[in-house]
């Protein structure tokens, strides 16, 4: 870090999670947590001190603790990017999951209540957007976008007039957890908003390691049934998997690929 004499400022959720692996590699500051509660620690300390290189460790901002009240989060500033080098922009209208997969860092980073943006925010940004002459893909970045259903509920009237009133110049795609099947009303109200993809954290088809680690959403009917729901609502289900759980049965990737192949999901990170 550091190489050209810059002092280094570095954050985000792996620092956050690993403070001490960007410490070693001699990051000058570190800020931890959330943007809202550090970010302007850090701004107010470089006002009155100016930017340093470290003289040891480095200066931690650590906000870890706070969960800030994401109504008050300013617009991204979209105007200081190249949108032509870019195929999706980026908007988050909640942070956090209400689920227990211990394997996930969500809940560690941002906890167990799903925190919203008031609807017109999520407005606001996307005719920030717009008006910068964006058009195409938007993802929306929740962790779990149903996280907070009541919320998400009130928001989406306004986003299909939105999408209505300037001729739908995005489509999205989002996050959320499987047991969105569940929602038929909610489901249709997506697509008719103009969201096409959900990605879908399965796992794994063994109901014995969704168990071990607490995702026990994914087992509360055939996964196969739900993902059919989702496809037939007019959402494509992308998905993540991942190999080596704790006591895994010999054969898991055959299990994996057979399970794809079942439920026709186009794409897949494992």
């Amino acid at each position: 870090a550091g190489s050209r004499g810059r002092p280094v400022v570095m954050g985000g959720p792996f620092v956050t999670s690993v403070p001490d692996l960007f410490d070693a590699a001699g990051a000058d500051y570190l800020v931890l947590g959330e943007g809202e509660t550090v970010i302007p620690e850090l701004i107010a300390h470089l006002e009155a001190h100016g930017a340093r290189r470290r003289d040891g460790a480095a200066l931690r901002f650590d906000g870890r603790s706070a969960k800030p009240d994401v109504t008050r989060t300013p617009l991204p500033r979209f105007d200081l990017l190249e949108l032509d080098a870019y195929l999706s922009m980026s908007v988050q209208y909640s942070r956090g999951c209400p689920f227990l997969c211990e394997f996930c860092d969500i809940i560690t980073l941002y906890g167990r209540r799903p925190r919203t943006k008031n609807p017109e925010q999520l407005i606001a940004e996307l005719d920030l957007l717009y008006r910068l002459g964006w058009r195409g893909d938007v993802f929306v970045v929740d962790d779990n976008f149903i996280g907070n259903r009541p919320n998400v509920r009130k928001m989406l009237p306004g986003l299909l007039r939105w999408q209505e009133a300037n001729g739908f110049p995005f489509e999205f795609f989002t996050e959320a957890s499987i047991d969105l099947s569940g929602d038929e009303e909610l489901m249709r109200m997506m697509v008719r908003c103009g969201f096409r993809t959900v990605f879908i954290g399965i796992e794994t088809p063994d109901e014995e390691s969704l168990n071990l680690t607490l995702k026990r959403q994914n087992t509360r009917e055939p996964m196969t049934s739900s993902i059919a729901r989702i496809t037939g609502a007019g959402l494509r289900v992308t998905c993540g998997m991942i190999l080596g759980f704790d006591g895994e049965r010999a054969g898991a990737g055959d299990r994996i690929v057979r399970f794809l192949e079942e439920t026709d999901i186009p794409t897949v990170t494992i």
